[in-house]
């Protein structure tokens, strides 16, 4: 197996999603969500970015153990 990072360059875009299902900051729509990360996928794609990452910062506090409604919000995002 190569190391992609090690043979080639690309530019990594990280999407910071709202705060999800199941946290104190999650404000009740999952749609809007979801639309607020398409339209930052895209933004990245006519950049030309070449691989996005999905990122659940705005999930405050952090706790040692992740529910499933937040798997299953990550899944669907992904």
């Amino acid at each position: 197996m190569t190391n992609f990072l090690k043979d080639s360059q690309f530019i990594i875009g990280m999407i910071h999603v709202d705060a999800l299902p199941g946290t104190p900051k999650y404000q009740g729509s999952m749609a809007d969500i979801i639309a607020k990360a398409k339209v930052e996928a895209e933004l990245y794609r006519r950049a030309g970015i070449d691989v996005l990452m999905i990122e659940n910062m705005h999930d405050v506090p952090y706790g040692r153990q992740v529910g499933p409604e937040i798997v299953a919000a990550m899944t669907v995002l992904g």
